[in-house]
């Protein structure tokens, strides 16, 4: 998890065929 902003951090996740998604969440 990484931080973004105040109140914002998103889950960076690489899947097994180099897909990388980026799910974003409030705080």
């Amino acid at each position: 998890m990484e931080f973004l902003s105040k109140g914002t951090y998103y889950f960076r996740t690489k899947t097994a065929d180099g897909v990388v998604t980026q799910k974003f969440i409030k705080q």
